[in-house]
């Protein structure tokens, strides 16, 4: 299984803000998004496990504008995994040229649904998410 993922999808009229660009926020929700389709791409049905996964830290880099219309893809690659959380690296970029318009990263923590505690990743979980990261 290859180590990063990608997904597509264009921005849209809509989420272009007074500026002329594509509101910042758009950004995390496109990887959002992106991180849910690598989640099914793992075959993870986050949404129905007792374990999920939530946000810790997020970090990102706007490096360039992204105007409408424009066909993009984020890149999500797993950089490290820990006993109880994993960062996943990710690139908005033009789907065409490969312009790089913002460099992300999310620390996320696997907790258990109904506590919100921190768990251990499940050993199901981690292999997955170790072979990803080969």
């Amino acid at each position: 299984m290859p180590n990063h993922h990608s997904f597509s999808l264009d921005a849209r009229w809509g989420e272009m803000d007074a500026m002329g660009h594509i509101n910042n926020v758009e950004y995390l929700r496109y990887f959002e998004a992106a991180r849910i389709a690598w989640f099914d791409y793992l075959g993870l049905e986050i949404g129905k496990s007792d374990h999920i996964s939530v946000l810790l830290k997020t970090t990102s880099t706007y490096l360039l504008s992204v105007v409408y219309p424009c066909p993009l893809k984020v890149v999500t690659r797993l950089t490290y995994v820990g006993n109880s959380s994993f960062v996943l690296s990710q690139k908005l970029l033009n789907r065409d040229d490969e312009t790089l318009y913002n460099d992300a990263e999310f620390t996320l923590v696997w907790v258990e649904r109904h506590s919100n505690k921190p768990r251990k990743v499940p050993a199901i979980i981690r292999q997955l998410l170790e072979q990803d990261v080969s």
